[in-house]
């Protein structure tokens, strides 16, 4: 009995046989479209191999009924299940008549590298979107062996394990086919998203796997129904997934400045796409997306397709954004466009809004998830989300028109993907920690932090201190109680320098004998005059007031405080508030060191009258000074918002050689060094001592500090 089926050969009647993304590859291939060829492996093939398992102690005992006493929310339990059940797939034998089928099949194709796909009945198919992986494989028998069992394994990974049993739907219930086909060495790829008045197209360079990791933010092209562009919007590809040429498996690369700052789609392109487009549509109007790639030579090929019957609460489901905050999570959708309304009430919910008021901040800690129509990367909301382990998807187009209160829906903020869920709340666990090699690095690493609540998170990070503990967010939950004039008042001083020194000491004291560094109050909100330093001069009670309490804290046996200056414009302000520091006596432990965030481009010009002025290090924050020098808003995604400008680069070596010739330390901090790590080789070739991230950037930094300082030292030897 054969075990698959060509996409050219499959009917009407095999639509349960090999899942709804195979049987639409097939449809639209018989039709003519342009698919890439290959064969679907029937669901009951996966059925007759697990029945050939020895189960021993994995999730496949008594299957089907284990699916019925397993204890998903017992993390290490769930994660032991899913590796003994993953193990007792990998080491089964294939039955060596499917691998002579499979072999003469995949010798049919005449290409050197193959992926394997889930492909699921149709009412599965659209709400496991990013669930599970597609194994890529080679064409020896051993490969497609491996390939084979790996593609099925999926459906024991912990995430999968737990989402299933979380939906109420029993393994045994799913019928599993694969569909495989060819990889091709893609030149970009993208998806186009149906609306009712007109078509987003989104593209990346190479395959589309930076996209669907949410490791880029793709080019964007809206065209109206026509088929004529509108508007079209250039991303953030930093990297792309292309086939080796020596291995012929899939390898991510880091793009050129050039090819970072192109657009994917020409208008010749452009138009091919569109045309494609509509003669689809014209025959399936349904269809809400499509996941395309296109070839060097501009031959496209039709991924997928998804269709769905038109309904006021999933027509336009999965949507897609910005993820800002990694992590999944699910619940009851609550949109808020006015958050001074009695019932703009969040708890424990998914908000969705245009955007997070920065008076609204010390709400995060109350919600699932945050959905944002505007922000970026590095908007304050975004920055807390991150600290607070909270998933964010910002620059979700009209979220607040198209998601509705009440909605049951799934965030997943590592992809920027949303989509409907069912009734049960559904979270997945906790990730398996990411280990790091314990390579001795040179450059400091450190944190940025802001809440109380991760302290604990952080002690089993590999770090070298607090870089940034940013004070205006750190006192957010003391604002929610009273306005920042209110504290000011005489009566409410000695209060707040309290409240202060308590909760500095907590961050100190966690990680003594590690240095932090605190970057005192910045008016970020406020009229421009008023920010940073200026403001000190303008009225310096609350300065001062912050000068107290570190005093305290100092005096309580915490000798790792140093401060960090904010939004400085001018060396006059600079001795002004060292003036006030000598005066608060914090100068009289030998280790506390004064210096200045370089967020203002004017710094860049005068640092060495800076350092003759007591300047004793700086912190670059990338993500102030990329806004002021290419005058766009950080707040808000814009392709011109890009720390790989020819001018920040410039700007960043400027300023790191000028530290290093003065002789005092140069830390950078900012989402930049996080969004482009390619970023790390130029500045520690620049001589850069410390770099500080945010907690979940941690491990993935460092990898990149290693890589970088091996390579330095590599080039340095020859």
């Amino acid at each position: 009995m054969t075990i698959l089926c060509w996409l050219d050969r499959i009917s009407a009647s095999d639509r349960p046989l090999v899942g709804e993304k195979a049987f639409i590859a097939s449809e639209l291939h018989q039709r003519g479209y342009p698919i890439i060829r290959g064969f679907a492996i029937f669901n009951r093939i996966f059925a007759e191999f697990l029945e050939t398992i020895d189960h021993g102690d994995s999730f496949l005992t008594d299957f089907p009924q284990s699916s019925l006493y397993l204890d998903v929310d017992n993390a290490k339990a769930l994660q032991l299940v899913a590796r003994e059940s993953r193990r007792a797939v990998l080491q089964a034998q294939i039955p060596p008549l499917w691998l002579e089928e499979l072999e003469a099949a995949v010798a049919q194709l005449s290409m050197d590298t193959l992926v394997w796909r889930f492909s699921l009945p149709a009412n599965l198919a659209r709400r496991t979107l990013g669930l599970f992986s597609a194994p890529i494989s080679g064409i020896k028998a051993d490969n497609l062996e491996n390939a084979l069992k790996q593609a099925w394994a999926e459906l024991f990974t912990a995430r999968s394990l737990f989402y299933w049993r979380k939906m109420g739907i029993g393994l045994e219930n799913i019928q599993l086919s694969l569909l495989v086909q060819a990889l091709l060495p893609a030149n970009c790829a993208g998806n186009v998203l149906i609306n009712e008045d007109n078509w987003e197209i989104q593209a990346v360079w190479g395959l589309g796997h930076s996209l669907v990791n949410g490791e880029v933010a793709p080019d964007t092209y809206i065209i109206d129904r026509s088929g004529q562009l509108r508007s079209r919007q250039l991303g953030n590809k930093s990297r792309a997934y292309y086939l080796n040429s020596d291995s012929n498996l899939l390898a991510p690369q880091l793009l050129a400045p050039s090819l970072q700052e192109s657009y994917c789609l020409d208008n010749f392109a452009l138009d091919r796409l569109c045309q494609l487009v509509q003669s689809l549509l014209a025959e399936k109007p349904s269809l809400t997306s499509i996941e395309w790639l296109m070839m060097l030579d501009g031959q496209i090929y039709i991924l997928n397709c998804h269709s769905q019957e038109i309904t006021p609460t999933t027509s336009h489901y999965p949507l897609r954004g910005l993820g800002a905050s990694p992590g999944l999570a699910s619940g009851v959708a609550k949109v808020i466009s006015n958050f001074d309304s009695p019932e703009a009430n969040f708890q424990d919910c998914i908000l969705v809004t245009t955007n997070l008021p920065p008076k609204k901040l010390p709400h995060l800690r109350q919600i699932r998830a945050m959905i944002t129509e505007q922000g970026g990367l590095t908007s304050h909301g975004a920055i807390l989300a991150r600290e607070l382990a909270i998933p964010a998807i910002v620059g979700v187009k009209n979220a607040t028109e198209i998601i509705r209160s009440g909605e049951i829906i799934l965030v997943d903020g590592t992809r920027g993907i949303i989509s409907l869920a069912s009734q049960e709340q559904i979270s997945l666990p906790p990730p398996l920690p990411r280990e790091t090699d314990g390579t001795a690095i040179a450059t400091r690493l450190m944190v940025n932090l802001s809440q109380t609540e991760s302290i604990a998170r952080i002690q089993e990070l590999p770090i070298d201190g607090i870089g940034l503990l940013r004070s205006e967010w750190m006192i957010l939950d003391l604002l929610s109680q009273r306005n920042l004039e209110e504290w000011l008042t005489p009566e409410h001083q000695e209060a707040l320098i309290e409240r202060l020194s308590d909760l500095i000491a907590q961050f100190a004291l966690s990680i003594q004998p590690k240095p932090l560094f605190y970057r005192s109050f910045d008016a970020q909100h406020s009229a421009q005059d008023s920010r940073g330093t200026h403001g000190y001069i303008l009225d310096p009670t609350l300065f001062d007031l912050e000068l107290q309490a570190l005093r305290r804290v100092q005096t309580t046996g915490a000798t790792n405080i140093n401060l960090l200056l904010p939004f400085v414009r001018g060396v006059e302000e600079f001795i002004f508030c060292r003036q006030r520091v000598q005066s608060a006596l914090l100068t009289q432990v030998p280790s506390f060191q004064l210096g200045i965030m370089v967020e203002v481009p004017g710094v860049i010009f005068q640092l060495r009258d800076y350092v003759q002025a007591g300047v004793q290090l700086i912190a670059i924050g990338t993500n102030d000074l990329t806004q002021l020098l290419l005058g766009s808003d950080r707040e808000h995604f814009s392709e011109y918002f890009n720390a790989r400008h020819p001018a920040v680069r410039a700007a960043l070596k400027q300023i790191i050689t000028q530290a290093k010739v003065l002789q005092i330390p140069c830390s950078v901090c900012g989402m930049a060094i996080v969004q482009y790590p390619e970023i790390i080789d130029d500045l520690i070739a620049w001589g850069v001592t410390s770099l500080s991230v945010d907690t979940e950037a941690v491990l993935a930094t460092r990898e990149a500090i290693v890589r970088a300082e091996r390579r330095f030292l590599l080039e340095n030897s020859r």
